[in-house]
């Protein structure tokens, strides 16, 4: 009887099934990412249909009770039971029509997903939370120096600090001073008092009054990169590393291009080895981009916006639905600024804003939304309109028309009301 003989894959024909099979995954991946990440935003934005619709219902049984919910703003939770997926939720009420905001919880399946709108007309977006890593270069003047050896260090510099030499210090003073500069020398980086003293070493060689040979015996120059005005670019914005004023590290961002004409569709990132992007003081300050579109930006955790667009080039400015919730000074934040229209104004949380002054003069945009704003902790106002172009302002209630009519130098061509009212 003949054997048959069975012939196995040769190793041409294995490599091509597995080309073939790496072929079809570059293919198909990307495809179920986009349909899970399709998925994700159908079933949160429905969430928000869901609400808005009970919201809408709510009302008219609130009318039957003669309970009025116009231009009012209420939990979600009142018409609707959310699980951990959701950060937060609120309905607000204009002409009895619900809108509502649902953001997604941040340990949630819908990270980084806000929806806004009416039953009718919901749309939700997606934040890109960039949390970026990179090497920081440490400038020259304020390198820091880590004191190695206390016990030399203080007798040191409290015999330089009554020495004469440009100081005029009592010894108790010298003391104090010289403890604080010289103590915590093996934990710079975990408390605040010698963070601030740390640069004691920096500006007095600065200032010529001693070398660093002079401390060579008990402190040596930290390499780092984590020092006060170090700064990291990527591809579109330039971060400056702080520790000096404040309990803890932060990162302020500018536009690092601003002669370019390029449209904006970035936002920066929202911290850098861990350190948090909390001022985008004077961001996009001069420039000359057409326009600036930053729907997909997390600044959840910025707290100073003055500035950001001042005498900026951009016709249009989109910021939709961005995370504005912990800022507290927006002065000067559209001075000057060419665009003629906002978008996303209306969605904007300034509700911790203290300081507004100048926020629109002489800017361009000839409608200003203002209506989600709740004034109540705005203190400083002073030339809030002056020399803008808008001849119509919306505000959220009578209150907030009556505190953005007063002491902001609004033109007379200028109207502020409650929108829809």
């Amino acid at each position: 009887m003949k054997k048959t003989k069975f012939r196995g894959f040769t190793l041409v024909e294995l490599l091509a099934v597995i080309v073939i099979l790496a072929v079809i995954l570059v293919i198909a991946i990307p495809q179920i990412i986009n349909t899970i990440k399709s998925a994700r935003m159908s079933s949160i934005k429905y969430s928000a249909i869901l609400i808005a619709t009970q919201a809408d219902k709510n009302y008219l049984e609130k009318q039957v009770l003669d309970e009025d919910y116009n231009n009012t703003t209420i939990p979600c939770s009142d018409v609707a039971n959310l699980n951990d997926d959701y950060e937060s939720c609120s309905i607000s009420y204009s002409n009895g029509i619900a809108t509502v905001k649902l953001k997604g919880s941040s340990t949630g399946k819908f990270s980084g997903i806000t929806c806004s709108g009416t039953k009718d007309n919901m749309s939700c977006s997606e934040k890109v939370i960039m949390a970026c890593t990179g090497t920081f270069t440490p400038t020259t003047v304020l390198d820091a120096y880590v004191v190695t050896n206390k016990d030399i260090c203080k007798p040191y510099i409290k015999n330089l600090l009554t020495d004469g030499i440009n100081f005029e210090f009592s010894q108790d003073h010298a003391e104090t001073y010289a403890t604080n500069i010289c103590n915590n020398s093996n934990n710079i980086y975990n408390n605040s008092q010698y963070k601030k003293s740390k640069y004691w070493f920096s500006d007095q060689i600065s200032n010529g009054v001693f070398t660093e040979e002079d401390i060579s015996d008990f402190a040596i120059k930290d390499t780092s990169g984590n020092v006060d005005g170090a700064t990291y670019q990527d591809s579109l914005y330039t971060y400056t590393y702080f520790d000096k004023n404040i309990e803890s590290e932060y990162l302020s961002v500018t536009l690092t291009n601003k002669t370019s004409t390029n449209p904006i569709t970035q936002g920066p990132c929202s911290s850098v080895n861990e350190v948090p992007v909390m001022y985008a003081t004077s961001l996009y300050l001069n420039s000359k981009a057409v326009s600036i579109d930053l729907r997909t930006a997390d600044y959840s955790n910025v707290i100073g916006v003055d500035y950001m667009f001042n005498n900026s080039a951009a016709t249009s400015i989109n910021l939709s639905d961005v995370d504005f919730g912990r800022v507290t000074s927006a002065r000067s934040m559209f001075y000057k600024s060419a665009a003629t229209e906002i978008i996303g104004l209306n969605t904007l949380n300034f509700s911790k804003v203290t300081d507004a002054s100048n926020m629109f003069q002489n800017s361009k945009a000839t409608t200003l939304d203002l209506s989600n704003w709740d004034t109540t902790n705005l203190s400083m106002k002073t030339r809030m309109f002056n020399g803008a172009s808008a001849t119509t302002v919306y505000a959220k209630t009578s209150d907030d028309v009556t505190k953005l009519s007063t002491g902001t130098s609004m033109p007379n061509t200028m109207t502020i009301s409650v929108k829809n009212s």
